[in-house]
């Protein structure tokens, strides 16, 4: 699972201030063909106020779609947020009273995921090179 949240002004591409929109893209890969399939979920995030707020927001919607797609097995969550990535794993803790509703959301949703989640974090340079965006 790979997420991406438009969050940050000086990287929005769209007119306003600040764009309320989260983006998370899932990356399937098949090992017969090896093609990349992508399915990619846009949502509003109007009730969040940081850009940390909305990478938990977009990692608990991409937990969220891994549920309802029913996948099983391994799955590696890229993200380049090394607080959200460190907090999520447990190496870090959560400190911020904004951020531990989001962080209780999805512990509770990778709960409910019958795959083994494993976390890496790469540098958005890097991951705006793989996305294309």
């Amino acid at each position: 699972m790979q997420w991406v949240t438009c969050a940050d002004p000086a990287h929005c591409k769209r007119k306003r201030r600040r764009c309320p929109l989260g983006e998370v893209h899932l990356y399937r890969y098949c090992p017969e063909s090896r093609r990349r399939l992508v399915e990619r979920y846009t949502f509003d995030l109007p009730y969040l106020r940081t850009s940390n707020e909305a990478e938990w927001a977009a990692l608990c919607r991409g937990l969220l779609a891994l549920k309802e797609h029913g996948i099983t097995g391994q799955v590696v969550i890229v993200g380049d947020s090394r607080l959200v990535l460190n907090q999520f794993t447990g190496q870090w803790q959560v400190w911020a009273d904004n951020l531990r509703p989001l962080y209780q959301e999805a512990r509770e949703r990778l709960k409910a995921l019958d795959c083994a989640v494993f976390c890496e974090w790469r540098p958005r340079h890097v991951i705006e090179a793989w996305l294309g965006h």
